[in-house]
């Protein structure tokens, strides 16, 4: 089972549903096309699930560094709306 360190300090069992409905979001924001949400979701969370189940503790940051470094790859477009969705949840 992995857990994931939060940035207040806390610990919580790791839930890629959370990271799904982040991308989702972000996505949303974006205006991408519902197919390239689905396939960049698939792509991305599938190696978050790879890293999560190599390890015990993951933290937040590692977490949103994959999601950024994948989606970089994928659509510059969507990691612009990722920054802009932690900027405005974030303040």
């Amino acid at each position: 089972m992995t857990y994931v360190i939060k940035n207040s300090g806390t610990k919580e069992r790791f839930d890629i549903g959370k990271a799904r409905n982040s991308i989702r979001k972000a996505a949303v924001d974006a205006s991408i096309s519902a197919g390239k949400v689905r396939g960049l979701i698939e792509r991305v969370t599938g190696n978050v699930c790879k890293m999560a189940k190599s390890k015990t503790v993951v933290t937040t940051r590692e977490i949103r560094d994959m999601i950024l470094n994948d989606s970089d790859k994928i659509s510059r477009l969507f990691s612009k709306a990722w920054r802009r969705f932690e900027k405005k949840y974030k303040e």
